[in-house]
Order: structure tokens, then sequence, then C-alpha cells
């Protein structure tokens, strides 16, 4: 009986240590999966977290890159103000027909020493008249010596809307008549210009053309003289005009 008693004690031992045994294995096992859990929390929150930044981040990069191309076209915009449309004196140039007899028409050719078209449409134009190309040498000298010795600047001035200007800017093509003032001789004549302007890379060109008539503007003495010493029954004072700008931006 007694050995019952201590098998039976021994048997209540060993229950209580396998308990004991489970309850700490429980324990453990419900701490490491606390740990796993808490390192899943940690692990999406700084997943979150990166997340959040990297989303913050391409707001930033984005808002940047806005601003930049913003930047940019207000630099274009505001240097295409503030530097108006500068005239390319090399390669623009202003071409006069004369007609002699009633039949024969010759071309001569003028050269520019400045012009500019503003941002607010004001033009102005100069002309060195001096610079007069007959392709004879003879008559270059004439017409400077008779015509343009006294006055040897001609200056064109007239106003571009703002909308013409824009729709230049913008690659449009565009065909429109525009009233000019022009001085020369120490005289004022009124011309209507038929024009063409188009953007062509970083340069704006005009092309167009008018006709004028220099007794208007003084010249009729001198072009008669003119037709004196070369011999002819006439040279009429109207004067077709054609010209080729180039204005750099």
């Amino acid at each position: 009986m007694g050995q019952f008693a201590r098998y039976h004690d021994k048997l209540r031992g060993m229950g209580k240590i396998r308990k004991e045994k489970k309850r700490k294995n429980a324990e453990a096992q419900k701490c490491r999966s606390g740990e796993e859990q808490k390192r899943t929390t940690e692990q999406q929150n700084r997943k979150t977290q990166f997340n959040r930044e990297e989303t913050v981040l391409n707001i930033m990069w984005k808002s940047l890159q806005r601003i930049v191309m913003l930047s940019s076209v207000m630099m274009v915009s505001s240097t295409a103000l503030a530097d108006a449309w500068r005239l390319n004196t090399e390669v623009s140039t202003v071409s006069i027909a004369s007609t002699k007899n009633d039949s024969i028409t010759e071309r001569h050719q003028l050269n520019f020493n400045a012009g500019s078209v503003e941002h607010s449409g004001s033009v102005r134009l100069l002309i060195d008249l001096l610079s007069v190309e007959t392709n004879i040498p003879i008559r270059n000298e004439r017409m400077r010596k008779l015509l343009f010795n006294q006055h040897p600047i001609a200056v064109i001035e007239g106003q571009l809307s703002k909308e013409l200007l824009d729709a230049v800017l913008q690659g449009q093509a565009i065909a429109q008549s525009v009233e000019v003032t022009l001085q020369a001789n120490d005289d004022t004549q009124n011309l209507e210009v038929a024009l063409r302007a188009k953007l062509q890379g970083s340069r704006v060109k005009v092309v167009g053309s008018t006709e004028l008539d220099v007794a208007e503007l003084g010249y009729a003495g001198g072009v008669a003289q003119l037709k004196q010493l070369a011999g002819l029954a006439s040279i009429s004072t109207l004067v077709p005009v054609t010209f080729e700008l180039a204005f750099d931006l």
C-alpha cells in the first residue's frame, strides 16, 4: 500500500512537471508569436512609412519638374518681352524698283542700320539710304549725291497687335496688311504694307511689299536731275518696294 502511494505521488509529480512544461512552452510560443507579430507590425509600419516617403518624394519631384518647366517658359517669355525682336541687319534687305522710259524696270537694294519690334508691338526700322546698290557705280554715286546725301537715314514706324505677335510666336503663319509711317528726306508718308510673318527656329521671318510715290517725299527734283544726267525720257516717281526681314528672338 505504501509502495502504491509512492508510485501515485510520482505520477502526480510527473503530471505537474508536464503541465508546467506545457505551460512554459505555451508561454514561450505566445512570446514568440508576440515578437513575430511585433516584427511584422514594425515591418508593415516601415513599409508604410517608406511608401509615404516615396509618395512625398514623387510629389516633390513632379512639382520640381513643373516648376522647372514653368521657369523655362517664363524665362523664354521674359527674354522675348525684355529684348523684343531685334532686326538682323546682315540678312535683312529692302529692294526698290525704278522704271525709266515707261517700260524698263530695274531693281536696287538698300540695307538696314537697325530695327526692332518691341513687346508692346511698336516697330521701328532704320534704312541706310547711302547703301543703295544699283550695280552701276556712277548711278550709285549720283543717287547718293542728288537724293540721299542730306538725309541719309529713312525711318519706318508702325504698330503691331499683341494678338499678331503671340500668333507668330506660337508658330502660326500670319498674312496681314499694316499701316506704317515712312520718314525720309525730312518728310513723312503713310503706307499700307502687305506682310507675311512666320517663326523659323529662333528667328521671325517677315516678307512684304508696298508702293510709294517719292515725289511726296520731296525727291522729284533729284529724280529730274538723274533723268537729265542719264539722258532719259522719263523716270517714274512711283516706286514698288519689297523687303525681307529677319528678327532674332
